[in-house]
């Protein structure tokens, strides 16, 4: 492991053990509106935790063009590992936070929260609305309509 991961991996055990500690706190209070505020904490501490990613990532890319025996792979694996447990992290903050938001509590940085989710998707290749797109779906039929009528020789690629 490199150092510019080590501190990354420090914060993703600290955010395991506050995620855990904040859903077993979740499921044995009856009064939650204290939790609000350690929620919306810890969601602080998830987006600069995805920060410390990017910055890794940016760092590891970096280190790829300089270094001519860089551990590539392996360190692109690591990376892509911390960014699948905050993703992890940020959606199962997300689901608690609906649930104090029901009871008429607010949670700060819950909209920041959910882009980060859909940043996180778009970079480990998850996001898929492209395909739900109006171009894309114009495209797709643009193309069944030349395929059926013999413009094109074989199917697009």
């Amino acid at each position: 492991m490199n150092n510019f991961t080590q501190i990354a991996h420090h914060k993703q055990i600290y955010l395991d053990k506050a995620t855990k500690e904040i859903w077993k706190q979740v499921q044995t209070e009856q009064e939650l509106e204290w939790l609000a505020r350690e929620i919306s904490i810890v969601i602080s501490d998830i987006l600069t935790f995805v920060d410390m990613i990017h910055e890794c990532d940016n760092r590891h890319n970096f280190l790829a063009a300089t270094e001519e025996d860089y551990p590539f792979d392996q360190m692109q694996k690591e990376i892509e590992e911390l960014s699948e447990e905050a993703l992890d992290f940020a959606k199962h903050l997300v689901s608690l936070a609906h649930k104090f938001e029901q009871q008429g509590s607010e949670v700060d940085n819950l909209q920041c929260l959910k882009k980060t989710i859909a940043e996180l998707n778009w970079m480990l290749k998850r996001d898929n609305s492209v395909y739900e797109s109006e171009g894309y779906k114009k495209l797709t039929e643009e193309t069944i309509r030349e395929y059926r009528a013999g413009m094109l020789e074989e199917w697009p690629k």
